[in-house]
């Protein structure tokens, strides 16, 4: 936030797992940030970074986002 209140831009709280980390996004919101994105996915525990990367790259792919 305190970027994005020296240099402008927008804040974009992205974040991937169960249903309990929409939380998180909604306190990233509360504490000022323009968009949350929440990527669910139930095996996100197992994946390994390229794993985590392209299930974060899918919704942007499919344009299947979850905004709040």
């Amino acid at each position: 936030m305190r970027l994005k209140e020296k240099h402008g831009g927008e804040v974009v709280a992205l974040s991937m797992g169960p249903e309990r980390v929409k939380q998180a996004i909604k306190e990233a919101l509360a504490k000022g940030a323009d968009r949350g994105i929440h990527v669910a996915d139930d095996n996100f525990a197992q994946l390994d970074p390229l794993g985590s990367a392209k299930a974060l790259a899918a919704p942007f792919e499919r344009k299947k986002l979850i905004w709040f």
